[in-house]
This record gives C-alpha cells, structure tokens and sequence, in this order.
C-alpha cells in the first residue's frame, strides 16, 4: 500500500516537473487558447488515469488521486479543461475498471468534481492557495460522500483523507516552486536580451534578431538602420550623465515611434542605436530614416531644467535577395552613417 502511495506522488511530480519544463518559456495557463485548453484537459484525463493504476483496491472501490489532475485543470485553465479531463477518467473507470453500481458511482461523482472545480475555477480567479484549498475540500468532500455511499469503513476514510490532501497540496506547491522558478527563468532571460536604460533590445539582442532574420529569407528585403545621436559626449560634459540618460531614453521612444510596428529598434551601446526592418525596401527606409531624423531634431529636450535640442545622423543599408551574414549588412550601414557623419551630421545617407 505504502509503495503505490509513493508511485502516485511520483507520478504527480513527474508531472509538474515535465510539464513546468515544457512551459518555462511561455505558460500557457495566462490567457490560454481554446486548444490550449483541450491539450491541457486531455493531457490530465490521462494523468488521471495513470494515477488510477497505482490506487489502492477494496474490494470494487479504488482509492486513488484521480481527482487532482481534475482539481489542477480547474485552478490553472478554468470550467471546460475540468469537465474534459473528468469525462476521461470518468469513463475509464466505467469501463476498464470493475462494474456494475461502484462503477456508476464512480463515473458520476468523478463528473461530480469535474463540474463542481470547474465552477470554482471559473468565478475564483488567480492560483491562490485559497482558491486551491477550496478546490481540494471539495474533492475530500465528495470523496468520502463516495466511499460513505458504498460503505467503506472510518479507517478508509482516514486513509484516503490523509493520503489524498498531502497528494493535493505537494501537487500545489510543486507547482507554485516550477511557476516562480520560469518566472525568474524568464526575467532573466529578458533582461540578458534588454537594455536596462531605454528598454530596447541590446547588442546580443541585436546581433540574433538580425541575423536570424536575414536566414530565414521570408521577410526579404531586410533594411537596417544603425542611428548615432550627435555630439552626443558633449551633452554628458555639460549637462552630466543623468541628462545624458534622459536623452537616451526620450531618443528611443521617438526611435519607436517613427519606426513601422514590425521593425524592431535596439541600443547598441552609447548613443549609437539600429533599426531592423523586415519586408522594407531601401526606399521606404530612406523615408523611415528621414522621418526619425526630422523627429529627433524637431524634439526639445527636458534635462536639468533646461531645454536642449539634439540631431542624429542615420546610416542606411538594404539585402534585396541573397542571404548574407549579418555582419555584412551591419557594415553597409555603419559606412553609410559615416558618410553622414563625414558630411556634416543630421544627415541620411544609404
């Protein structure tokens, strides 16, 4: 008995375990789909039945966590995932799993939980431990209804209780420990990616998107934009840095803005900033360009109690066709935000 009781905790944290891996990058429990939500019900329906074969036995009765599974769909996906995964296991257990009146019970109050969590989960919001305790109490509830139903003796009931709330709340704690670990999975990851001044992709950042898409050749022509705020150190020397900073940061919401939505803007490092534009023909980037720059320099400046205006020279640079490395189209661009700079700055040059 003790040894099937410590196969269905192992089952369950094989589960979340998995599960949480396969989810670290985005969870699909925020804001799930409606096939996310079938997957995630049916993927339980049969945790479910898994957790049915290392039940106990009295008898036709089988006592078992079958009803977590249910209980984990309601809390994380809400009414119709509980309903799926109980509808499995329900039948499963009407047809595989002994007959006749247990088995009748058996089906109906699995449905019982399948609905019942459901409701919880749809009108309680959040993962609370709350709103999982709820959830478990009502399981525990129907449960030993159940096992009064076919009259199994108190010792039973204790058994199941007992095994039954350590199995839902290991299951709920497991999960909260592999939630918050791919939070901070992926924060991290963010912030490896993002520069921490102006929010905008930073170098690796940069240097991945660039090059990844200039690979796929699906988004053909790719243009780049590598944009340099001028006499940008002056600004430091005078004002001092937190001006500087402000600068920045002003200068790549203007960047977003007179960007399209698909481009994607990142700081490269200091004042120097890039543009990558997929499906943009050296054209439209030249436009693109000379819109930023006409933003930037008609822009007044807040730092330090001052106004200030600043200019930016753009250097601009277009793969029509043939896949390059990256670094090929970078050194168009940066040539051409020489030139400009060569020229006088608040210049585009291609």
């Amino acid at each position: 008995m003790l040894l099937k009781m410590l196969a269905s905790v192992a089952v369950l944290t094989s589960f979340i375990f998995v599960g949480g891996y396969l989810v670290k990058e985005k969870p699909i429990y925020d804001n799930p789909s409606l096939k996310a939500k079938w997957v995630f019900g049916i993927l339980c329906g049969f945790i479910g039945v898994l957790l049915m074969l290392y039940g106990i036995s009295y008898g036709d009765v089988r006592l078992d966590l079958r009803y977590l599974p249910i209980l984990l769909s309601a809390l994380l996906m809400g009414f119709s995932p509980a309903v799926i995964s109980a509808t499995i296991i329900g039948v499963f257990r009407f047809l595989f799993w002994s007959s006749g009146y247990t088995a009748i019970i058996g089906f109906f109050t699995v449905m019982m939980v399948g609905v019942g969590a459901g409701v919880i989960g749809l009108y309680v919001k959040g993962y609370s431990l709350k709103k999982w305790s709820a959830l478990v109490l009502y399981g525990a509830v129907i449960g030993n209804f159940t096992m009064y139903v076919v009259n199994m003796n108190i010792l039973v009931h204790i058994i199941y209780t007992i095994h039954y709330v350590a199995g839902g709340y290991l299951l709920y704690f497991g999960f909260t420990y592999i939630n918050q670990s791919n939070k901070l999975y992926r924060k991290a990851k963010a912030e490896a990616q993002t520069d921490h001044l102006t929010g905008l992709g930073n170098m690796r950042n940069f240097t991945a998107s660039l090059n990844e898409l200039l690979r796929s050749k699906e988004h053909m022509p790719v243009s780049l934009l590598i944009v340099d705020i001028d006499h940008f150190k002056s600004i430091n020397d005078q004002y001092g840095h937190l001006a500087g900073d402000e600068v920045l940061t002003n200068f790549a919401r203007l960047l977003i803005k007179g960007s399209r939505a698909e481009d994607l803007a990142f700081r490269n490092g200091g004042e120097e900033f890039a543009v990558i534009m997929p499906d943009c023909s050296k054209e439209t980037a030249l436009q693109i360009a000379e819109n930023i720059r006409e933003l930037v320099e008609n822009r007044t400046f807040h730092v330090t109690n001052k106004d200030i205006t600043v200019t930016t020279s753009i250097g601009v640079a277009t793969q029509e066709k043939e896949c390059i490395h990256y670094k090929e189209l970078y050194q168009k661009a940066d040539k051409a935000l020489y030139k400009a700079k060569r020229s006088g700055r608040n210049r585009v040059y291609s």
